[in-house]
């Protein structure tokens, strides 16, 4: 928009942004392409077809399906990498809405948390590029995490079977105690993969799971403007700093009805409030990160979200692109120092 490596030629929704060459960029020489052009590919595997045909040189953010990634690899034309990503630190996590009558009551949740392997879903659904989550931060954010005296929900479908009966739920005669609906956000495959996946694992605690699809726009609409919801899985970009990305899930003046990606929960809890106030206003290191554990071991006793997988992100790109990945920005770089070898 004036001091960009690139300028806009055109844009045509749903199918392709095309970025030129900006002359009158600062800094001589640069960039090194000459054009740029994004492709809006909705089908997983025609992204991975697109690569393998030359017809894309870069995939980010885990647009590859994992399956994928080692047969591409394979071949010595791609590389892989989970670099370029430190400053997003992604967690994929149930949301549950906690103003939904079944999912207030946190014997439901809890017995929801013991229902799920996530360890399964980390070497199954994401091929091992992720960490169990044991707490809302990223273990990436070393400054601040730690999950020492953190409660956790290990797979456990006995004790999730005992706390949905103590809730109240009996099983039918066909086994099932409850009938509840997940709404996964529709952003890449892992969301609609790990909600599959918990629709056949719930059947073991007599949890009967559908499982609802929409568009991006209904997602946010439905959850975040509407609340006609019981829970998500969703994918929440944690930041550099838990005052960045991660509070905005936790904090009372967060829920704004209509915002995307705020308190989705509904949560509210004083003492929590707090805490997160606190540690954003704290200059001593030490101080902050006791906080900061304070507010990991309360929010995994309230509960109000599960979190399921710390995300390792991929990129993979052909071998001849060079320089897509210089710093922590990665692919969201400027990409002035991008340039494509001719091909052998």
């Amino acid at each position: 928009v004036g001091t960009g490596p690139f300028r806009v030629v055109s844009f045509t929704p749903g199918d392709n942004l095309v970025l030129e060459r900006n002359p009158d960029y600062w800094d001589e020489g640069k960039p090194y392409i000459d054009k740029l052009v994004f492709r809006f590919i909705p089908d997983a595997a025609t992204r991975s077809a697109a690569l393998e045909a030359g017809e894309a040189q870069i995939a980010p953010q885990n647009l590859v399906p994992m399956v994928d990634l080692e047969r591409l690899q394979a071949t010595g034309e791609f590389e892989v990498t989970t670099k370029g990503y430190e400053f997003q630190n992604e967690m994929e996590m149930i949301e549950f809405n906690l103003d939904d009558p079944v999912m207030k009551d946190i014997r439901v949740r809890q017995a929801i948390a013991h229902a799920i392997d996530k360890d399964w879903i980390v070497d199954n659904i994401f091929f091992g590029y992720g960490i169990s989550a044991k707490t809302p931060l990223h273990p990436q954010l070393t400054e601040f995490y730690d999950a020492s005296d953190v409660p956790q929900y290990d797979y456990d479908p006995e004790k999730a079977k005992a706390l949905l009966e103590e809730a109240g739920y009996k099983p039918d005669a066909n086994g099932t105690r409850l009938k509840l609906v997940v709404d996964p956000l529709p952003y890449g495959e892992h969301q609609n993969h790990v909600a599959a996946y918990m629709r056949e694992a719930f059947r073991e605690v007599g949890i009967d799971l559908e499982v609802r699809a929409q568009d991006f726009a209904g997602f946010v609409k439905r959850v975040y403007t509407d609340r006609d919801f019981q829970f998500t899985v969703n994918l929440l970009t944690g930041g550099s700093d838990p005052t960045i990305g991660t509070q905005r899930t936790f904090w009372t003046p967060s829920f704004k009805p209509g915002v995307g990606f705020s308190n989705g929960s509904h949560y509210s809890n004083p003492k929590m409030d707090e805490i997160l106030e606190s540690a954003a206003a704290e200059m001593d290191a030490a101080k902050r990160k006791a906080l900061y554990h304070d507010f990991q071991k309360l929010a995994m006793e309230d509960l109000p979200v599960l979190p399921l997988t710390a995300v390792e992100s991929t990129t993979i790109a052909n071998k001849r692109l060079k320089n897509h990945t210089i710093d922590a920005n990665g692919t969201y770089s400027n990409f002035a120092n991008v340039y494509l070898e001719p091909a052998q």
